[in-house]
């Protein structure tokens, strides 16, 4: 039998499994290894006899005779128990496997007949807030588009308690040697099909070399997809021989994910889904915020990547680094919402990548109210800065309030924005700036800031200088200064004071002030050209 489509093959799963459902449960008595690991997190649960454990992907039910009795941990899980799966003949053969014992008796263990995106469906009400762990053992890797894998890590997301976990284990099929003959079908089929890519595998079972679909993950790519859900990752390994990648995840107390902004993943870098309000509200809920015990995790990076940057971090290590781990990133350049609506394009030849990847530009370009991208707006440091002065300039003129410090920007840029806006600045600093923190002229530019007491620091020294003078320079600000939140902003002194001036908002609005700006300063050419053609060939051949 061949598929059309990854979906196709999904859709045949049950039939698949119902198939050979009795072969395949004599072959899934034994338990992994890493279960052991795997459940050392419900080893220190509390209340466990009040709490439920859902396996999705169940099977033949092998997991709860591991809760059981199975396992190193002493732990004899007395809670309530509910399996999901497609297949109808292998939970008749769960059932079969664990009708006698107490839990049994007592209806603490149930199997029901449910897929990933529908379970949350069949859950009693008493389960609302009261599922400790969800585990999914070989069954993940059966989900055929991302769509469903994100929809599937929210419904479960969402259907844990607070600080539960999350239990995943995929099969590792692309570092096995044995699935040579898989990977190399599965390249070919990606060569003539648009609608694969080179990590849909077809894996046949039994004699009769039933197929059955797989997607053959990448560690870091579970990984993020997780960490986009929300969870934090508290264990992740390859088990052993590198046949399964296992990960541990739990769900964020909510009190702290409070705090935490959506975001999506693009080259590797976490963007973040908001908008000016809402920063602006963050920031000042940053700057009232104490330094804890751990001082450098007060003090708050604010990027705005664009195209340009993120071409520059192929080079930079350093400055990719710090985009990576700054508190929030915004997305600041329109080549950003379009790449962040090509990962379904993961793991296809490129022949694909380019004809399906330029259509989708061409999409952007016409209709970008339409196009499928994570986020429909940008949010660039120039509009960020504007609004955040302009919003806080307010008549009261007390020493408090005369909060931030303006660093860099050409000459007399920041003096005329200081001019305009005293209520709020509290100082500036419009000299060269050097990244050797030891100079004098770096040593006087810290004890200024540490004068001024201001608690939020704008950065205007283009990328990736401004990051790079930030970090560097980072634990001196946390241990000697009130600074809070340092942002990096570019050229947005310059913008505001009028020394250089913006493109007109019909470019902004149609996203091509790259254009204005080819023809305002030809010199630019070729940083334009990497923040646009090269960044496009750099996103579908990554």
């Amino acid at each position: 039998m061949s598929f059309l489509t990854p979906t196709h093959a999904t859709d045949f799963l049950p039939t698949a499994y119902n198939s050979f459902a009795k072969d395949f449960s004599s072959t899934r008595h034994y338990q992994w290894k890493e279960f052991e690991r795997l459940s050392k997190g419900l080893a220190e649960c509390t209340n466990l006899e009040e709490k439920y454990i859902l396996d999705l992907g169940c099977g033949n039910g092998r997991l709860y005779k591991f809760l059981q009795n199975e396992n190193s941990h002493n732990l004899h899980f007395t809670g309530k128990y509910i399996g999901f799966d497609i297949s109808k003949e292998l939970l008749e053969e769960a059932k079969n496997n664990n009708k006698s014992g107490e839990n049994a008796r007592n209806k603490k263990i149930d199997f029901i007949e449910a897929g990933f995106l529908n379970f949350p469906e069949y859950l009693p009400k008493d389960a609302k807030n009261n599922v400790a762990q969800i585990w999914a053992v070989a069954s993940f890797h059966h989900l055929s588009k991302i769509s469903e894998r994100k929809k599937t890590l929210q419904n479960i997301y969402d259907t844990l308690e607070n600080n539960g976990e999350f239990v995943l284990t995929v099969w590792n099929l692309w570092e096995q040697e044995k699935y040579e003959p898989q990977k190399k079908e599965a390249f070919w089929r990606s060569v003539y099909n648009p609608f694969w890519n080179k990590r849909d595998f077809i894996i046949p079972f039994g004699q009769k070399k039933i197929k059955r679909y797989y997607y053959s993950f990448e560690i870091t790519e579970l990984q993020n997809l997780l960490e986009e859900a929300g969870f934090t990752i508290v264990d992740s390994f390859l088990s052993d021989k590198k046949q399964n990648i296992c990960i541990r995840a739990k769900k964020i107390n909510k009190n702290n994910n409070s705090e935490k902004l959506p975001h999506f993943i693009c080259s590797n870098i976490n963007f973040h889904k908001t908008t000016l309000v809402e920063i602006i509200n963050k920031i000042n809920i940053f700057r009232a915020e104490k330094k804890g015990i751990n001082k450098i995790t007060s003090l708050k990076t604010i990027v705005t990547p664009n195209p340009e940057m993120i071409m520059a971090c192929k080079k930079n290590k350093a400055f990719e680094s710090i985009l990576q781990n700054a508190d929030i990133s915004l997305a600041d350049g329109n080549g950003i919402l379009w790449a962040s609506g090509l990962d379904f394009l993961q793991h296809k030849t490129l022949f694909w990548k380019y004809s399906i990847g330029l259509c989708m530009l061409v999409w952007f370009l016409v209709h970008k109210k339409s196009y499928p991208s994570k986020i429909k707006k940008t949010l660039c440091g120039s509009d960020l800065f504007r609004k955040y002065i302009e919003k806080n300039n307010t008549n009261n003129n007390t020493k408090n309030n005369k909060h931030i410090f303006l660093l860099g920007g050409a000459e007399k840029s920041a003096q005329f924005i200081q001019n305009k806006y005293s209520n709020t600045i509290s100082e500036i600093y419009d000299k060269k700036v050097t990244l050797n923190i030891s100079s004098n002229e770096n040593k006087e530019l810290l004890e200024i800031i540490k004068k001024s007491e201001a608690t939020v620091l704008f950065v205007a020294l283009g990328a990736p200088k401004q990051e790079l003078w930030i970090q560097h320079n980072k634990e001196f600000l946390v241990n000697n200064t009130n600074i809070k939140v340092c942002i990096g902003v570019g050229g947005s002194f310059d913008f505001m004071s009028g020394q250089q001036k913006r493109a007109p908002m019909f470019f902004q609005k149609l996203g091509l002030e790259w254009v204005y700006r080819v023809f305002k300063e030809p010199s630019r050419i070729d940083r334009i050209w990497t923040a646009t053609g090269k960044f496009v060939h750099y996103i579908l051949t990554k």
